[in-house]
């Protein structure tokens, strides 16, 4: 079961107030970083992820398995069929790396939304919430880490 830390679960609120003032320290970016810091310390190095992604280019939302072992993905599967991920959408699916790095990425386009959420266990992100582009609709997308096992 994955908790979520109550300061971390209001990273969308304070990163939208973080855009009007420079002046201090950037507290999406602190929790961010403490995240992964949090991952790099206490992440498993084999695990097995369930993980969502939704957008509005999906008509329905596909849950997809990734096994991980010792930091690197090993299997790619579409969670109800079992069937593989095809090769042209292995990058819609990140390991955990890839979703901080998709994190790390949209902090550094300075989107019109972003929220980030991180298990209060081993940091990873839980639920990423993105738009990069107010003017379009196809561009929003939500990857929602559904299980995180590790495997020894």
């Amino acid at each position: 079961m994955m908790a979520r830390l109550p300061l971390l679960f209001s990273a969308s609120i304070l990163a939208s107030a973080a855009c009007s003032d420079t002046s201090g320290p950037n507290p999406a970016e602190q929790i961010y970083t403490a995240a992964l810091a949090q991952w790099n310390e206490s992440g498993p190095a084999s695990y097995d992820m369930v993980l969502k992604r939704q957008c509005i280019c999906q008509v329905s939302e596909i849950d997809v398995t990734i096994q991980v072992r010792n930091r690197v993905v090993v299997s790619r599967t579409f969670t109800a069929s079992g069937d593989p991920v095809g090769s042209g959408q292995v990058s819609l699916y990140p390991d955990v790396p890839g979703l901080f790095a998709l994190v790390r990425a949209a902090m550094d386009d300075d989107p019109v939304f972003l929220s980030a959420t991180y298990d209060q266990t081993y940091g990873h992100p839980i639920e990423i919430q993105l738009d990069l582009d107010g003017s379009r609709s196809d561009d929003n997308v939500v990857y929602t880490t559904l299980q995180l096992t590790p495997v020894t």
